[in-house]
């Protein structure tokens, strides 16, 4: 099917919101090249699990390219019309399955070696779009503390040589009672700041108790069912023999967690947590890559405004059997190396957070539990510099 034969109807199977969205613009979507079109419908078929920012990047693109005049739109979507597809890929039912459709798009490209045009054709489309579509601004000022909890721990160990020359570096921090600080924090913000899906809690051990309803916590131990039954569900796709990455990610985007089980109570948060394990690598193994991951795509998807990521023990490196099998046994973690994991999370996090809008406001915290230090970047932390004395986490947060 072609664009142009696009109907109200063709949105049937969508979620509501979704449904909304692609019949509003389905003017727009019936003059757009197949490959363009297929690629946008594939994010607006997950609307309804999508984070109120991401929603919102959606509607503006596609209220850009409605707001252009035609000539202009043609030009900056011709890239997309000039690909060659076969005609098995053309017959394909792109509306309902875009996400089935993007596979077998990648693999096509790559065989007819379009892939590198694409690609291009892609970048330049998306600069432009997002050039001309401002991002949003942040309510407050961002907030992100990260924690490399107490059992982390590798003797002589420089810890944040890459964060260091961005910020005040504390080498002597009292850690008594400072989670309790850092959670009363986000709790504080959390009460101060009502911002939908703005602030997050993620912990690679055993989270503090939090109770303010305005925080969004999931941990490594209290998604171990749900990790358990995407590990399942990989390892059915993996051991099919059908297909390789792509179709674990189709498949993974397609896989409901609340027909499998719901930790949370929040079907965007359990729906993110599924996403985190099936689309991350090494996340459904290490805690420590659960965590980089996790952090990573929240910046990136829902744009928070306050986050606090702790870092627990991950195992150790064992076969690829061993490791997908075993359990949280004694004697298997590896405190050393999670040390190293956390301290390139830290650094993976902070430049994360500079690709939000606001950047230039953001407060960052890393913190060592075991090793009483710390790091904190932000407008009025001097760079490259040390503080003299010792100081406690109370007095880190307020500075």
């Amino acid at each position: 099917m072609q664009p142009r034969a696009l109907s109200r109807e063709s949105f049937q199977a969508y979620e509501p919101m979704a449904r909304r969205v692609a019949s509003e613009h389905l003017e727009l979507l019936r003059e757009l090249p197949l490959v363009l079109c297929a690629v946008l419908l594939r994010e607006v078929i997950d609307f309804d699990l999508r984070f109120p920012r991401e929603r919102t990047a959606i509607e503006s693109r596609l209220a850009f390219l409605e707001k252009i005049p035609e000539a202009e739109r043609n030009r900056l979507t011709k890239g997309f019309a000039d690909l060659s597809l076969s005609s098995e890929l053309a017959g394909e039912d792109w509306v309902r399955f875009p996400h089935k459709f993007e596979e077998d798009l990648s693999a096509h490209l790559w065989a007819s070696k379009q892939y590198d045009t694409f690609r291009s054709v892609a970048t330049s489309f998306a600069r432009e779009v997002d050039r001309a579509t401002s991002p949003q601004q942040p309510e407050v000022p961002r907030w992100v503390v990260v924690v490399l909890g107490p059992e982390l721990r590798k003797d002589d160990y420089p810890l944040f040589r890459k964060l260091r020359p961005h910020g005040v570096f504390f080498p002597s921090v009292d850690g008594a009672g400072g989670m309790t600080e850092i959670v009363g924090e986000l709790s504080k913000r959390a009460s101060s700041a009502n911002v939908p899906y703005g602030h997050w809690y993620v912990d690679g051990g055993r989270p503090e108790n939090t109770t303010n309803k305005g925080i969004h916590r999931f941990s490594w131990e209290e998604s171990a069912a749900l990790r358990a039954k995407v590990l399942e569900k990989v390892e059915s796709v993996v051991g099919s023999g059908r297909g390789g990455p792509e179709m674990l990610r189709s498949a993974m985007a397609t896989w409901s967690p609340q027909k499998q089980i719901s930790m949370t109570g929040d079907l965007l948060v359990d729906r993110f947590i599924v996403s985190v394990y099936g689309e991350g690598s090494g996340t459904q193994v290490f805690s420590t890559t659960f965590v980089q991951w996790a952090t990573r795509e929240l910046l990136r998807r829902a744009e928070p405004v306050s986050v606090v990521a702790r870092y627990g023990p991950r195992q150790k490196q064992r076969t690829l059997n061993e490791m997908f099998s075993a359990t949280s046994a004694e004697g298997v973690f590896d405190p050393a190396g999670s040390l190293v994991d956390a301290d390139f999370g830290a650094y993976s996090t902070w430049i994360n957070l500079n690709r939000l809008a606001g950047s230039d406001n953001a407060r960052f915290i890393a913190w060592s539990q075991a090793h009483r230090q710390a790091i904190a970047i932000g407008p009025d932390c001097p760079r490259g510099t040390e503080a003299p004395g010792g100081i406690d986490v109370g007095q880190l947060l307020r500075i």
